[in-house]
């Protein structure tokens, strides 16, 4: 038989029951009477200790699955990227940049270089890999606005990123934890869709020193047909590396670990997994908002631009863009009175194999 909470006046008539069923001594239960009263002052604990219960297995139920499992909430992540090295084109000597060196946003958010790179004779530039010194969201950056160079570095001129830095996260919700305990009971059977996505979703790129999360899976799409399934991942960020790629096909096939132990992958007996980069659609949006003078300022851009950002790549492979969700969007923002979405006009597709990534931002104030 289920467990059923009792509240206050549940309890009082049952105890009220029981009395006129033991003695006749006592007729007047009424609210107010003495009988009423002597009965309600222990109705009063007993209605607290079932609220207690109730809380208790609320509480210790999960929390007793999540242990039994092993599955704890994921941390907070860092945000990383690519940071644009610029070096003066005549240098006659390679120049090296050294990893841990620091650059930082014009918001002071701060990063680390989580590998040397060298600039060849006659290159003007570098592409080189950072991860936020603070995890969370903190370190999310616009286009262009890492370009400080904290540490001194012989030969470079300037720093700068040409994309977004968004894959800095808060601690995993119990509802984000909850979604994914339920697709890992799922994936479980292996060898089924909801199992490859799970696994897929499982890679990511540390670094090896300080064992920082430097990439991970934050999409996953699925094309499936008679005896192949094409599993294509994205960054969340773009430009999915291929050691990525390699880690997802280890975790689909199945690999060994550096002691030799086998791992079980989750690919179908039978079948060809082919694992695929999402390919990048970018989103161009010129938008028109209506925000009063003294609001008209690069904080207020820089919101817009990130809320058109989110609701870009919110978008689902094999999903629809439509423009009333970009000027929702732009209208979330609490400085914005109004807008007008001047492009895109219609409705934008995303293909199963493609990710909607931002393209160019154009804010222009009313």
């Amino acid at each position: 038989m289920a467990f059923q909470i009792k509240d206050f006046l549940s309890i009082v008539a049952s105890m009220v029951n029981h009395m006129r069923a033991v003695t006749d001594k006592i007729t007047d239960y009424n609210v107010g009477s003495v009988a009423r009263t002597m009965v309600e002052a222990p109705a009063v604990e007993i209605d607290e200790l079932y609220q207690q219960m109730v809380h208790g297995l609320t509480e210790a139920i999960p929390t007793a699955i999540y242990r039994s499992f092993d599955f704890p909430l994921i941390g907070a992540i860092p945000a990383s990227g690519a940071v644009k090295f610029l070096v003066n084109p005549a240098h006659t000597l390679d120049i090296t940049i050294p990893a841990g060196t620091q650059v930082a946003s014009k918001t002071n958010a701060t990063y680390l270089t989580v590998a040397e790179a060298v600039v060849p004779v006659g290159i003007a530039s570098t592409d080189v890999l950072v991860a936020a010194e603070i995890a969370g969201p903190i370190g999310n950056a616009l286009p262009g606005t890492v370009t400080r160079l904290v540490s001194s570095v012989s030969g470079v001129t300037s720093v700068t990123n040409a994309d977004a830095l968004i894959n800095g996260r808060d601690v995993e919700t119990d509802d984000e934890r909850r979604l994914r305990f339920a697709e890992y009971i799922r994936s479980l059977a292996r060898g089924t869709i909801g199992a490859l996505v799970y696994g897929a979703k499982l890679a990511q790129v540390t670094d090896p020193v300080s064992g920082a999360i430097l990439e991970r899976v934050a999409r996953v799409s699925v094309e499936e047909t008679r005896g192949h399934v094409n599993l294509y991942v994205h960054n969340g960020t773009g430009n999915t590396s291929a050691d990525l790629l390699q880690l997802v096909r280890d975790k689909i096939e199945g690999s060994e670990d550096s002691g030799g132990t086998l791992l079980a992958g989750y690919r179908p007996a039978g079948m060809r997994v082919d694992v695929l980069t999402l390919n990048e659609v970018p989103v161009d949006v010129d938008v028109i908002a209506q925000v009063a003078t003294i609001y008209r300022t690069d904080d207020t851009e820089a919101q817009i631009v990130t809320a058109l950002s989110r609701v870009i790549r919110a978008t689902l492979s094999g999903g629809l863009l439509r423009p009333v969700d970009l000027i929702n969007a732009v209208l979330g923002v609490s400085r914005v009175s109004g807008g007008e979405i001047s492009s895109p006009t219609l409705t934008t597709y995303c293909p199963a194999d493609s990710v909607l990534v931002p393209g160019a931002i154009t804010v222009t104030w009313q």
